[in-house]
């Protein structure tokens, strides 16, 4: 497969730069590849020197430390960087552990089974051994569920429940209870009582477990009855409050919910608080919610998706290019990350790197470039003053059934000069510019019709009385 650098050259460059991929360390490719922010860059290269000198369990223990913190830019990086010298060849399979589970915690399912499947297999150079499959067995399968390969799972799971019966302190009830759910002959009943919170759940592993597990595979309705059973201690923990008002908020109970996170600041908690002020178009608040909770994980991908659009309602331009430049290509095709970034480029008024984003898409859909690019090609060809390119790209458009570039096309024929408005000044058109903008129940009101009123230039009963003298005609009479 493609690294990421080199998916991100060839994007970006293509063909004449194809050399990037085996550059040394760079601000470009640390800030495209790993998200890092231009403070952590300069750490990094600073301490690049001292990196490469490492010994391989030092820098493991480094990427370990910042994987559980839930740094997992840094935490892959260190694990890339890491060359086990012959003698420590044991660390090899720890640090491809650890990728998986780096790229697990990334929600990118499918890397972390490729990982577990191609460095892990039987009778691999590093994996070839029994005795180490009950390490991965677990990842191996939730990563199976995520991606949607449930025979694989339950093919798997008999031997996962054997290498792992020794380790677990709950009767290994996560595992049996995902192959009762899995089951596509249990009935929602047997669903409900193999669910039901039982008297084993008194400490708050077991509790958060339990909770865990019904909203990992959705099956939280069928426990909502059991959660006055929860033993009144596991309120004083958080993350147990937490999961609760998760539950509640995803059955509708956002009152409830919100009672249960109100004074909890964790990535999910912020993101439950933005939802409900969603909910009430509180967008300002929701938009400080999301932000808190990208700044506790800026991996969050449920706060990405709500930001951005926020960022978009909300009119905050450079914020909103700031998260698009955060999405990994895992959860946001190319194409669409850089439509999204030229339409923000536009609107924060940087025309010329709008244009190069453009430019690649032009490259990337060749002959089948969508509406939405060729509304924003004709829009910086407007400016440009551009008028054949204005006509293409607007033209296209409205074959796409984009009816304002329809609008467009046709004004270019009737207003010659019509690209000139480009450099009016924006204040002069107030009632363009007014902040709250004209909104779709704004154009749906109906309003009265007020006709223009008409004044006559020349009054037309002394032009109708001049003419009538003028052309009396007297009938009977002969020349």
């Amino acid at each position: 497969m493609f690294s990421v650098k080199l998916l991100t050259c060839i994007i970006v460059y293509f063909f004449p730069l194809l050399l990037c991929a085996g550059q040394n360390i760079t601000e470009k490719n640390l800030f495209e590849e790993y998200r890092l922010n231009m403070a952590e860059v300069d750490e990094l290269i600073l301490n690049e020197q001292s990196i490469e000198h490492s010994d391989a369990l030092s820098l493991l223990k480094l990427a370990k430390y910042y994987l559980i913190n839930g740094d997992l830019a840094k935490a892959e990086y260190l694990l890339k960087k890491i060359n086990p010298p012959s003698n420590s060849a044991g660390l090899v399979p720890i640090i491809s552990n650890y990728l998986a589970i780096t790229n697990f915690a990334k929600a990118n399912f499918a890397r972390s089974l490729e990982i577990l499947e191609e460095d892990f297999a039987e009778g691999s150079k590093w994996w070839g051994r029994p005795a180490h499959y009950k390490e991965i067995c677990l990842l191996k399968l939730i990563n199976q569920l995520s991606i949607g390969r449930q025979q694989d799972f339950l093919k798997e799971l008999p031997f996962c429940l054997s290498a792992t019966r020794n380790f677990s302190t709950n009767q290994q009830f996560w595992a049996r209870s995902l192959a009762t759910v899995l089951n596509p002959n249990i009935s929602d009943w047997q669903k409900t009582n193999s669910l039901a919170y039982i008297d084993s759940f008194s400490n708050e592993d077991s509790t958060k477990l339990w909770l865990k597990f019904a909203l990992f595979t959705d099956n939280d309705k069928f426990i909502y009855q059991d959660l006055e059973k929860i033993p009144a201690q596991a309120y004083t923990s958080k993350r147990v409050r937490e999961l609760l008002g998760l539950i509640h908020f995803r059955q509708g109970n956002n009152e409830i919910a919100a009672k249960f996170i109100d004074d909890i600041y964790l990535p999910n908690a912020e993101n439950i608080k933005g939802e409900i002020s969603l909910k009430k178009k509180e967008f300002e608040v929701a938009f400080g919610h999301f932000q808190l909770a990208l700044k506790n994980n800026s991996s969050s991908l449920n706060a990405l998706k709500k930001t951005i659009p926020l960022a978009f309602t909300l009119r905050q331009w450079p914020a909103g290019l700031e998260l698009i430049n955060t999405i990994s290509p895992t959860h946001l095709k190319d194409e669409k990350k850089l439509t999204i970034q030229a339409a923000f480029l536009i609107l924060n008024n940087e025309f010329a790197a709008a244009k190069e984003k453009i430019r690649l898409l032009e490259i990337l859909f060749k002959d089948k470039i969508p509406a939405r690019v060729n509304q924003l090609a004709a829009y910086l060809a407007f400016l440009d003053n551009d008028r054949s390119k204005f006509e293409m790209h607007s033209a296209t458009a409205c074959q796409k059934y984009e009816g304002v570039s329809c609008w467009l096309f046709l004004q270019s024929y009737s207003w010659h000069n019509l690209n000139k408005l480009a450099k009016i000044n924006p204040d002069q058109l107030s009632s363009l510019n007014d902040s709250s903008g004209l909104t779709f129940d704004e154009l749906k009101e109906e309003v009265p019709a007020d006709p223009i009123p008409e004044e006559d230039i020349i009054p037309q009963d002394i032009v109708l009385g001049a003419i009538n003298s003028e052309t009396e005609v007297h009938y009977g009479e002969t020349e």
